[in-house]
C-alpha cells in the first residue's frame, strides 16, 4: 500500500462485499482517492449503531432473520424499514436499488466507513480481462488502473489437496460435511471455516467443545456420510457459506444450524440464546453444544 501510495498508482478494487469495503476504507483513511470500486451488484452491511445498542429493534430484526427461511428479499426489505440495514453505492434513488439477500454477508460499517464507501468512484459491470490499459469490461468498457486488489469470493482450495488414505487418493473437494465440520471420508481431517457456529473469535470454544466429543464418540464413516448427505444445508468443504452468491448467506447460515439441532448437537434453546444475546442484549456468547466438554468462557 505504501508502494502505491508513493507512485500514485490507480487502483481498481474488485468485489462489492466487505472484503472491498475494508480495501476501500483502508487507502481512504491514509487520504488517497486514486480509487474505483467495481462489482455487479451492491452489497447490504449491517449498521454498526443499532448492532450495538440491541434492545427491541434487535429483536424486531432478529425475527426478520427468520423470514430468510422462505424469502431473500422479504427479510432485507424489513431489516431496512427499521434502520437496520444500509446499502452504499446503490444506484436506486429514493428507495435501495435491490433487496437481494443473497448480497448480504453479514458484513458490518459504521457511519464513518459508510461515508468513506460513499465517496469513491464506483461502476457495476462484468470483468471480462485484463490489458496493459486496465480491466476490460463485458460491455467494452475499459476501467484503466495500475494495480487490481481482487477483494471477490472464492473456494476453500481443499480440491487442490491430495489426500491419502490407506495408500488411496481421496476425493475431498466438494463433499458434504459431517456436522459441516468433518469430512466424512477423511475423518481425520476437519474445516474450521465451514463449522461456523458463531461469528467471532468465541466460535473456537464451540469448536473446541465438539472435538472433545468427536475424539472420544465419533461414528462409523459410513453413518457420518449417511449423516451429511442429509444436509439442509448446501455448503461443503471446498464451498463454505460466507463466500457464495449463488445463495444467501444467512438462509444457509439458519439451515446449518437447523442440521445440528437434527443431528442432536444442539438445543432450540441453545440456537435461540446466542442470537438473543448477539442482537438483543449485544454481547457476545459461544454456542453451547449438547455434547463435549466446553472450555471455560472468560467473562
Amino acid at each position: 500500500m505504501e508502494e502505491i501510495i508513493k507512485k500514485d498508482l490507480k487502483v481498481l478494487v474488485v468485489g462489492g462485499g466487505k472484503s472491498g469495503c475494508d480495501m476501500i476504507c483502508a487507502f481512504q483513511k491514509k487520504g488517497y482517492k486514486q480509487l474505483t470500486w467495481l462489482f455487479r451488484a451492491p452489497y447490504w452491511f449491517l449498521r454498526y449503531a443499532p448492532v450495538t445498542t440491541g434492545g427491541f429493534k434487535g429483536f424486531l430484526f432478529l425475527c426478520s432473520l427468520l423470514l430468510f427461511l422462505f424469502s431473500y428479499q422479504l427479510p432485507v426489505l424489513v431489516a431496512w424499514l427499521i434502520g437496520y440495514l444500509v446499502l452504499p453505492k446503490s444506484e436506486g434513488g429514493l428507495l435501495p436499488q435491490h433487496f437481494d439477500g443473497r448480497r448480504f454477508h453479514f458484513g458490518i460499517l459504521d457511519d464513518k466507513q459508510v461515508a468513506f464507501v460513499e465517496q469513491v468512484a464506483a461502476k457495476q459491470g462484468e470483468p471480462k480481462e485484463l490489458t496493459k490499459e486496465g480491466m476490460q469490461l463485458e460491455s467494452g468498457e475499459m476501467l484503466k488502473c495500475d494495480v487490481v486488489i481482487y477483494a471477490t469470493g472464492y473456494e476453500t482450495g481443499w480440491g487442490d489437496l491430495k489426500l491419502l488414505k490407506d495408500g488411496e487418493v481421496v476425493d475431498a473437494g466438494d463433499v458434504k460435511l459431517y456436522h459441516h465440520a468433518v469430512v466424512p471420508n477423511f475423518p481425520c481431517l476437519m474445516s474450521a471455516s465451514t463449522a461456523f457456529f458463531q461469528f467471532g473469535p468465541c466460535r473456537g470454544l464451540t469448536t473446541a467443545q465438539y472435538i472433545t466429543w468427536y475424539l472420544q464418540a465419533a461414528p462409523s464413516e459410513a453413518e457420518m456420510i449417511a449423516t451429511a448427505q442429509q444436509n439442509w444445508s448446501s455448503q461443503s468443504a471446498g464451498k463454505s457459506n460466507g463466500f457464495r452468491s449463488d445463495h444467501a448467506f444467512t438462509a444457509e447460515f439458519l439451515l446449518f444450524y437447523l442440521d445440528l439441532w437434527r443431528g442432536g448437537m444442539v438445543s432450540i434453546f441453545g440456537m435461540l440464546k446466542i442470537f438473543v444475546d448477539l442482537f438483543v442484549v449485544s454481547k457476545m456468547s459461544p454456542l453451547v453444544l449438547r455434547k463435549g466438554t466446553m472450555p471455560a468462557f472468560p467473562q
